[in-house]
């Protein structure tokens, strides 16, 4: 039930709510923006600077280019820290308003996004968007809380050229937009933290920050998917390689120790100033009881039953060790639990950005039929899900699949960025398949992943049955070709 009794209640309410909002921006600004261990500012992520070109080009007099940029991403991957540094960039921009707005709030309050943008429309900027001469930013945080949040931002984007938004959300902000909103949107995705980031971030903490050399991670996916034969990638890889290793890798005190740090701890922004393990994998494990708890009844139809169940099965996902996990074998080890229920709680996970799927590679009815593989977003919510059951440990029966998903991560995040390069993503069903099969626009790249030394069987196997023109063996080895199967250190493979 909603706090406000009225409509000039409900209307007073909303005034004051949002004079508080714009008198304390700066300050909220400056504690999302903020390291409260250093006292200095976090560190920009690439995304900012794409859309810090985007407002750039809108706050100039005639700017109008991409006025509406949406941001989908899981919790904890710092889209509200994104949206103040944007606002601390611009919060002078002449003849420029923002307003920070976040939907989770506004249901705290019983009223709706709708509702905030009349009063501040009428209230604060004196009239109709319509008539309004200034520019004005919104940006719109935790969107998926305001079920109509979709047609409401699509009205206010039509109505004035004078007006940007930026909207951030679960990952299922994504799926939910209209079609008339896909067509005005652009869609800017945040994900957990890639290597080179959390490298990134940490070596800022000693005032000596390691850059990899310009374009690095445009070079690896271009030698390793757009070129026609292992020969030809293995070469361009060659001079890619020399160059990481020179200028960067070698920088890096402790590289081996760094990639264990990052897929067991380092995957999330606020993991990086915390030292302390088990209060590091407490707060993991809380932004999946939030998901679970308070995103998924959102946007997905998952009963109290399954909702209770939630945490044992991505558990028994973290510790299958990259086998297929099929939606009637889940079932089937949770009897109480149907297997609609069970389709219904993976389809929220994805939505919520938590997993994703790879699917077997075949026909129709072997996608339909066969198990799909189910991979976490970052390799951190997997070990503290083992954490949690006190199954996580520092051996290579236990890195190696977290290596698996660091990998899975890269090439997924491939698939959606730039599927010009990567247009599907599938792994081999048979027994003893390789773990992924790529779709590139010169055919089928398979993949298999190993902490240390791997054998080319599974590749080779797969490569025959699928008639792939290329494999690639990521392990611990060093870099080597043999016929067409490229061996590819992990630390390379991580920067892509």
């Amino acid at each position: 039930m909603p706090i406000f009794s009225n409509m000039i209640e409900v209307q007073d309410n909303i005034v004051g709510y949002l004079n508080t909002q714009l008198a304390v921006a700066s300050e909220l600004a400056k504690n999302y923006t903020t390291d409260p261990a250093t006292g200095g500012k976090f560190l920009y992520r690439p995304i900012y600077y794409r859309l810090f070109k985007a407002v750039s080009n809108f706050v100039k007099p005639e700017g109008v280019e991409s006025r509406l940029i949406i941001i989908p991403g899981l919790r904890g991957v710092g889209k509200t820290t994104l949206l103040f540094q944007i606002f601390e960039r611009f919060q002078n921009a002449k003849n420029t308003k923002f307003l920070y707005l976040s939907c989770d709030r506004l249901v705290e309050f019983g009223v709706g996004l709708q509702e905030v943008l009349s009063v501040y429309e009428n209230k604060f900027l004196g009239g109709p968007l319509e008539t309004y001469k200034g520019k004005l930013i919104l940006l719109i945080d935790e969107a998926h809380y305001d079920k109509s949040w979709s047609l409401v931002i699509k009205t206010v984007y039509d109505r004035s050229k004078n007006v940007m938004i930026l909207v951030s959300g679960s990952s299922a902000i994504a799926f939910g937009m209209t079609t008339d909103l896909v067509r005005r949107a652009k869609t800017e995705w945040l994900f957990p933290l890639r290597f080179m980031e959390y490298v990134l971030f940490k070596s800022a903490k000693t005032k000596n920050i390691i850059y990899p050399p310009a374009h690095t991670a445009d070079n690896l996916q271009n030698a390793l998917f757009l070129t026609h034969s292992a020969n030809e990638a293995y070469s361009k890889l060659v001079g890619v390689i020399k160059e990481t290793r020179t200028q960067y890798l070698s920088k890096i005190p402790s590289l081996q120790s760094d990639i264990e740090q990052y897929m067991l701890l380092r995957g999330f922004p606020f993991t990086i100033s915390e030292v302390d393990e088990s209060v590091l994998y407490e707060k993991t494990l809380d932004i999946l009881r939030r998901v679970i708890e308070e995103d998924l009844p959102l946007f997905s139809d998952v009963g109290k039953k399954t909702i209770s169940k939630a945490f044992s099965i991505l558990s028994s996902i973290a510790c299958n060790k990259g086998g297929g996990v099929s939606i009637k074998s889940i079932a089937a080890n949770f009897s109480d639990i149907s297997e609609t229920s069970v389709f219904r709680l993976f389809e929220g996970l994805e939505k919520a950005g938590v997993l994703f799927p790879v699917k077997p590679y075949g026909g129709p009815e072997k996608i339909a039929n066969a198990a799909w593989k189910y991979y976490f977003a970052t390799p951190v919510l997997q070990a503290a899900l083992m954490w949690r059951i006190g199954k996580l440990d520092k051996t290579s029966e236990t890195l190696g699949p977290l290596l698996e998903t660091s990998v899975a991560n890269t090439l997924w995040r491939i698939n959606v960025l730039q599927s010009r390069i990567i247009s599907g993503l599938y792994y081999d069903y048979k027994k003893g398949g390789a773990d992924f099969i790529a779709k590139t626009p010169n055919g089928l790249v398979v993949i298999e992943s190993g902490w240390g030394d791997k054998p080319s069987r599974q590749v080779k196997q797969t490569m025959e049955s699928v008639s792939a023109y290329m494999g690639i063996i990521i392990s611990g080895s060093a870099e080597k070709i043999n016929e067409n199967m490229i061996t590819l250190p992990k630390e390379i493979m991580l920067l892509a």
